[in-house]
């Protein structure tokens, strides 16, 4: 895969980004210094576990907190898949975050059931009617 490097990012940043190291990094590309300009271009080899990440483009409202939960990632976890100077977000900023439709992954639905299906529970009740069943 290429990657064209932009402003502020380093080879560490790059690595983590791809789950590679910044050795293999600097041994794909033949560097012999840490230093990246924008604009040069890297060669990365994206292994398998990298497959399992997206992209996601910041929207309007969006926190890093909302971002990590729609992905069911944890604050901390979304901070470490994305080296971020601050915790402020850029409308447009694209973040990386585990693809959650990947296969075998756990999906979490949610089903309203009707009001008039609903049955009132009694005081001390313990599901009793449904342990009949």
């Amino acid at each position: 895969m290429i990657y064209t490097v932009r402003p502020g990012d380093t080879l560490f940043a790059i690595a983590q980004r791809y789950q590679t190291s910044v050795e293999r990094l600097r041994q794909i590309n033949q560097l012999t210094t840490d230093q990246l300009k924008p604009g040069q271009v890297l060669q990365v080899k994206v292994e398998e576990a990298a497959l399992d990440t997206i992209r996601h483009r910041v929207l309007a409202g969006e926190s890093l907190y909302s971002i990590a939960r729609k992905y069911g990632l944890s604050v901390t976890e979304l901070k470490q898949l994305n080296p971020l100077a601050s915790s402020n977000l850029r409308i447009g900023q694209e973040l990386t975050v585990k693809n959650v439709a990947t296969p075998g992954s756990e999906a979490i639905f949610y089903h309203t059931v009707p009001r008039e299906r609903l049955f009132p529970a009694l005081p001390n009740d313990t599901n009793s009617l449904y342990r009949n069943w």
